[in-house]
């Protein structure tokens, strides 16, 4: 707005307090305060479907309301059609509305800060954090993680396409762990039969981290060739196979990449290196 005043002039255009819903609320502040807080930027008025918009910045020890019952928090306009829009496909179910996100980093971060989501999903806190950034000249970075290959597909891509479409200048890097006991778990997810899984099981010892408590001997000449074990089904089967992976050891240490077992190229040993600040 080219001028904001709190008396009635010929040309100006009246802004009452009344909310998308059409609910009829009051000011809340003096006029005094309102224009010290217009003039530091806390209070902005913004032209928007028509009409002018009042939106007050959040600061410091406020306290925020439970319910966040504006439309811009609408997850299914601004969360699932958002998301349709940028990756052209209807593959994920249920993302959150990049304002929610984005309003809820507005409290809880500083414009330099890095923001961990330990559980990506479709990426909206990485796309929140992009806008954020642009709205606000902050510099924040982002960590996301996710483990659902689907979701890893749809995470990245989404970023990627922000950056591009938005010409935004930085650079988005994604990694994935080293397998260790994952790819065995993947190996015996596989198999088609009883037959595959024993030909694995001869090398699963020697390359895989077992459980402490697996008897390996007993388990190749004993329960291999049981009558009661041939009897259960595969998927019953596999899991007697899977039991024995010791769950901590799924992936490669960082610690351990340097290790020959694991197989890690040069290159990317030095990457993890780069990235972890390591030296």
């Amino acid at each position: 707005m080219k001028h904001v005043s709190l008396e009635k002039k010929n040309g100006y255009e009246e802004v009452l307090p009344i909310t998308n819903s059409g609910k009829e609320l009051t000011w809340i502040t003096t006029p005094d305060t309102f224009i010290q807080r217009y003039g530091e930027g806390e209070v902005v008025l913004q032209r928007e479907k028509g009409k002018i918009v009042v939106y007050r910045k959040f600061r410091e020890q406020q306290i925020i309301t439970t319910h966040w019952l504006d439309s811009r928090y609408n997850s299914t306009s601004h969360g699932t059609l958002l998301l349709e829009k940028i990756t052209g496909r209807k593959d994920f179910s249920y993302p959150k509305s990049l304002y929610a996100v984005m309003d809820t980093l507005k409290l809880m971060t500083s414009d330099d800060d890095i923001i961990l989501d330990f559980h990506a999903g479709s990426g909206t806190t990485g796309h929140a954090t992009l806008e954020l950034n642009k709205e606000d000249g902050g510099n924040r970075k982002f960590i996301l993680v996710e483990q659902l290959d689907e979701h890893i597909k749809i995470c990245v891509e989404r970023n990627q396409k922000i950056l591009k479409n938005e010409k935004i200048n930085d650079s988005f890097i994604y990694f994935e762990l080293a397998k260790w006991n994952e790819q065995a778990k993947e190996e015996i997810n596989d198999a088609k039969d009883l037959k595959t899984l024993e030909k694995m099981f001869d090398s699963f010892y020697e390359k895989y981290f077992l459980n402490y408590n697996v008897k390996v001997k007993d388990f190749k000449e004993k329960v291999l060739k049981e009558e009661n074990f041939k009897k259960l089904t595969l998927n019953d089967q596999k899991k007697m196979f899977l039991v024995m992976l010791d769950l901590n050891q799924m992936y490669v240490q960082e610690s351990e990449i340097a290790d020959k077992q694991f197989g890690i190229n040069k290159e990317d040993q030095k990457l993890t290196k780069e990235f972890y600040q390591n030296k």
